[in-house]
C-alpha cells in the first residue's frame, strides 16, 4: 500500500515555526492488520514545513502483537542437511517455542538505514500483547537527516520476524496497528509571511508601550 500525505492536511505544529524551533507531526494512514505476507505501507508525505535543521524524528504508535511459534532443527537435523540426506521431521525439529515478532517503520538511508522496530508477543502468547510507544529513529554511524530538510520523505511501516539458521516457523504472528504519528523536532526556516508577522507584532506592542523610541527588548514574542 501506498499514499501519499500533504502537510497542509494532516500535519499539526505546535508552537510557531520560528528559528526557534517547530515540532512537526503527521498521522500516518497505516493503521491495520501486518502478517509476513502484507505488503508494508509506504507513505509520500509533505510536512509543509522546510527545515534549517532537524534534532529528533519520532514515530508514536499503539496497537498488539501476536507472536509466532518457531520449531528449530537440532544437531541432526542440520547433519542431514550437509550430508544431503532427507530426515524426518520428528528427528530434526526440536520442540517448538513461541518468538517476538515486530513492527518496523523506516524513512530509507543517508546513508545508513534509519528504522526503529517495536517486539513483543512471546511474553504473552498465545494472547497478544498490547504496546503504546514513542520510538526515537536512531541515526546510526554518518547518518543525518539532511534529506528531509525540505520536509518532504517517504516512511514505511510493515511487519518483521526474525529465525535461526535451521527450522520452521509452525504459526506466523502478526501486529494489529492502531494508530501511527510520524513526529519531526527541529528548527524550521520562517516563510516570508511569517517573519512580517512577528516583526509587525513586535512593532504594535512597541507602539502600544509608548512609541518606537522605546528601547527594544529581548521579549519572546
Amino acid at each position: 500500500m501506498r499514499a501519499s500525505v500533504i502537510g497542509a492536511v494532516a500535519a499539526v505544529l505546535v508552537g510557531l515555526c520560528t528559528a526557534e524551533g517547530a515540532i512537526v507531526e503527521l498521522a500516518l494512514p497505516c493503521a491495520g492488520r501486518y502478517d509476513w505476507q502484507t505488503p508494508s505501507c509506504t507513505v509520500d508525505f509533505d510536512l509543509g514545513v522546510q527545515f534549517s535543521e532537524i534534532s529528533h524524528v519520532y514515530i508514536q504508535w499503539s496497537g498488539q502483537i501476536a507472536a509466532s511459534v518457531f520449531a528449530p532443527q537440532d544437531d541432526s537435523g542440520r547433519r542431514s542437511r550437509v550430508e544431503g540426506e532427507v530426515a524426518s521431521e520428528t528427528d530434526t525439529m526440536a520442540p517448538a517455542q513461541a518468538v517476538d515478532v515486530g513492527i518496523v517503520a523506516s524513512l530509507g538511508s543517508n546513508p545508513y538505514l534509519r528504522s526503529v522496530t517495536i517486539w513483543g508477543g512471546q511474553a504473552t502468547y498465545p494472547q497478544a500483547e498490547p504496546f503504546q510507544s514513542l520510538s526515537e529513529v536512531g541515526l546510526v554511524g554518518t547518518s543525518t537527516w539532511s534529506d528531509l530538510l525540505d520536509g518532504k520523505g517517504t516512511i514505511s511501516v510493515g511487519y518483521t520476524e526474525t529465525m535461526g539458521p535451521y527450522g520452521a516457523f509452525l504459526e506466523h504472528g502478526y501486529v494489529v496497528l492502531g494508530w501511527a504519528t510520524l513526529t519531526v523536532d527541529g528548527s524550521a526556516v520562517p516563510e516570508p509571511a511569517t517573519l512580517g508577522l512577528l516583526v509587525g507584532g513586535v512593532l504594535l506592542r512597541r507602539i502600544g508601550r509608548g512609541g518606537l523610541n522605546e528601547p527594544l527588548r529581548n521579549d519572546r514574542v
